[in-house]
């Protein structure tokens, strides 16, 4: 059997698959998603929480609902190699999101996840010079304040 790459979705995820055309041929879509609704009659929707990349398939869309719209959260162009393997390149991946790759079983699963957000550290106490800072919900003693 050739190789090709999975697409892991996460809940609240789903993926387009377009043809060379530029049509819509199939939808993954995680199964724990609520039910879609409006697609077009010729794509194919498949409910599951990995899309296994086929020969036919051009590109892919990785879509996130986040509070009740749906963003574009990466896409990547299909290559099919001369050995057969169907493998994901060019990924676009927006702002806010990363790409991760772990290989299973000879292929490669592609997961989009939310990106790390930096963390905010509170700035430190500023006290007089010689004076120091009282730790949080004490007193500056040093004794837990009585209520």
């Amino acid at each position: 059997m050739s190789r090709q790459d999975i697409v892991s979705l996460d809940r609240h995820q789903r993926a387009d698959v377009f043809c060379a055309g530029g049509t819509l041929r199939r939808v993954a879509d995680h199964p724990l998603n609520a039910p879609l609704i409006g697609l077009c009659g010729t794509a194919k929707v498949e409910r599951s929480a990995e899309l296994v990349v086929q020969e036919g398939d051009k590109t892919i869309v990785v879509h996130v609902s986040r509070a009740g719209r749906e963003l574009r959260a990466a896409s990547a162009i299909v290559r099919r190699r001369a050995d057969g393997a169907v493998l994901l390149t060019e990924w676009q991946v927006e702002a806010g999101f990363a790409h991760r790759t772990q290989s299973a079983g000879g292929n490669t699963c592609h997961r989009i996840a939310t990106a790390a957000v930096a963390s905010f550290t509170t700035p430190p106490l500023t006290t007089p010079a010689g004076v120091p800072a009282a730790a949080p919900g004490r007193g500056s003693s040093g004794r837990t304040a009585s209520r």
